[in-house]
């Protein structure tokens, strides 16, 4: 039997294994990436969804995931990520792109319309939980916490550790535990590599050592291109959540659950 742990203990420090820096055909690549965002920001796409902006969009992934593969594959390990395999996906995506969600629900629209009331369901239940361990973090930890301890720890991750130890499995997952919308799911999914046994993925390991996972991400000015497109389309107010952001782009109505932006 697995151990269970208490909510809200600090995960012990950790290095990520370090990843090589980027090759000649990876810079290039890089390089691409900053051109098409850049033509991207100089178009007048009134919306996401606008072919121009869809199809553009879609080459950038296409050329991150090429980026990606020319820095792991100078890297000392083996990425142990297969079909199929969603241990990570009990994680509160935290890092979306407005116009990811917004796409990501034109898919879903398109794909499963069946599924967006029972998804929305979900996707609030995952907002309400959320809120209540975060009512908990106060009444429970941080309450009579020291200066010190206050200062020490980071109160967004001991929250959103503390929801993968929940278990709640990504709404987007089909029956046969696969990526519903694997083309088009968000650059934050796309970054988390793991080079550790599958079995350490899983939420009750989040305390072991042994752990090897990173995030192979663009760099600075593509991030800074990013955030200008997710600011010239975002609706939410800077919300930048997966699970929150959804209902919104999926039936229009944006509940405010949460008291606070993840």
């Amino acid at each position: 039997m697995q151990k269970k742990h208490a909510p809200f203990v600090p995960v012990p420090d950790r290095d990520d294994p370090p990843l090589p820096p980027p090759n000649k055909k990876a810079r290039a690549l890089h390089a691409e990436i900053i051109m098409k965002l850049k033509a991207l920001l100089s178009g007048c796409a009134a919306s996401p969804l606008d072919p121009l902006f869809k199809d553009g969009y879609a080459e950038v992934l296409k050329l991150f995931a090429a980026y990606q593969r020319e820095i792991i594959a100078a890297a000392p390990y083996r990425v142990t990520c297969g079909k199929n395999c969603s241990l990570c996906c009990f994680h509160w995506v935290a890092d979306v792109y407005s116009f990811e969600a917004a796409i990501i629900a034109d898919h879903i629209k398109n794909r499963r319309p069946e599924k967006i009331p029972a998804l929305c369901a979900a996707l609030r239940e995952d907002a309400r939980l959320l809120q209540t361990l975060d009512d908990m973090l106060d009444e429970q930890v941080l309450k009579d916490a020291s200066p010190k301890t206050l200062q020490e720890l980071d109160r967004d991750d001991l929250l959103l550790e503390g929801f993968y130890q929940l278990r709640r499995a990504c709404v987007l997952l089909d029956e046969r535990g696969a990526c519903s919308i694997y083309r088009v799911r968000p650059m934050s999914c796309r970054s988390y590599v793991s080079f550790s046994d599958p079995l350490l993925c899983d939420p009750d390991t989040i305390y072991y050592h042994e752990v090897m996972t990173c995030l192979c991400t663009l760099e600075s000015e593509a991030d800074e291109l990013l955030e200008k497109l997710h600011a010239r389309y975002d609706r939410c107010e800077g919300d930048t959540s997966l699970r929150t952001l959804l209902p919104y782009y999926l039936d229009g109505f944006r509940d405010c659950i949460l008291k606070r932006v993840i």
